[in-house]
């Protein structure tokens, strides 16, 4: 079990490099001065000349080879310095550090609302086969699968808070601006997770194991709480936290949307201003997220299944 772990520790270092590399080099691909975005950005799209251009180049050194500029930043990456952006002046590692923590909040509480409605729906789905309940939920899990997350947010945002006004457009103040955006990523976690876990269900219901649970004489009840819903959470396991690592950075669209000051929106405006420490930076926040929650679903699966943790020490 602990070769399995240093394994997928060394394998994450090597995925968060390659990103990392891959990414600087589509920056310097994309068409367009970096300088006079950069002066753009800072100093104001009319205000702009071309002298403060070329002092930007200069300065930021982006007149420099691609190599040079990519080893200049891993050597601050090495010494776990982010640089500064280019546009503010500031350290990156305090706007990601800002930014992560309400791309974080906002994953979470869409998770969790997920959750809520994942499990006992997805359950009870799967113990009442062709019923009411299973057809129903097998209707909503479908509009909610067809509804783009663009247009779950704008309908929520025109419903909610503008015909009804009972919630605020956008924002990021208190706990009622976290309800529409952790509404609109719940929904796109379940449309998916709930017939997962409803198929899951049915699954495990044929196992061997629940017939000797049955027959040793425990209710339903007991039968499903003991045996069924942590046997099934297994594929839903990792399907959610496939999407939570995504999330990271698919929840721009929500954030853009709400004006939700997370990674994805930090992201979206360096690369408009064609801010390179402030991308880099952010997409390794991302690389790292995704596969650090990759991790975490390995060690669930190896603590929910123990034929998991028997091969993992197998020769």
């Amino acid at each position: 079990m602990s070769l399995r772990i240093l394994r997928r520790l060394a394998g994450m270092g090597v995925v968060i490099v390659l990103v990392s590399g891959i990414t600087f080099g589509l920056m310097h691909l994309a068409p367009g001065d970096p300088a006079l975005q950069v002066a753009m950005a800072r100093y104001g799209m009319d205000a702009v000349s071309p002298e403060q251009v070329e002092f930007v180049r200069s300065e930021e050194r982006l007149d420099r080879p691609f190599w040079t500029q990519y080893v200049r930043w891993l050597w601050h990456i090495i010494r776990l310095d982010l640089g500064r952006s280019l546009v503010s002046g500031e350290p990156v590692a305090h706007d990601i550090k800002r930014s992560i923590k309400a791309s974080l909040l906002l994953a979470v509480a869409g998770l969790a609302f997920s959750l809520i409605l994942t499990i006992p729906v997805g359950v009870w789905a799967g113990m009442q086969k062709d019923s009411a309940v299973d057809i129903g939920s097998s209707l909503i899990a479908l509009v909610m699968a067809s509804s783009p997350t663009f247009f779950t947010g704008l309908l929520l945002l025109l419903v909610v808070s503008i015909r009804l006004d009972i919630l605020p457009v956008a924002g990021h103040g208190n706990w009622k601006h976290l309800i529409l955006p952790a509404l609109t990523v719940g929904i796109s976690l379940t449309a998916v997770s709930m017939r997962l876990m409803r198929t899951s269900v049915l699954e495990v219901l044929e196992s061997p194991h629940i017939l000797f649970a049955r027959a040793k004489g425990l209710n339903t009840w007991q039968v499903v709480r003991g045996h069924v819903i942590k046997n099934a959470f297994l594929p839903v396991i990792t399907y959610i936290g496939l999407q939570l690592g995504a999330l990271m950075d698919g929840v721009v669209i929500v954030e853009t949307i709400f004006a939700w000051p997370g990674v994805g929106r930090l992201l979206i405006e360096a690369i408009m201003a064609r801010d390179f420490p402030t991308i880099q930076g952010a997409v390794l926040c991302i690389a790292a997220a995704y596969v650090a929650v990759n991790f975490i679903v390995d060690l669930s699966y190896m603590l929910l299944n123990p034929r998991i943790r028997l091969e993992s020490v197998q020769p």
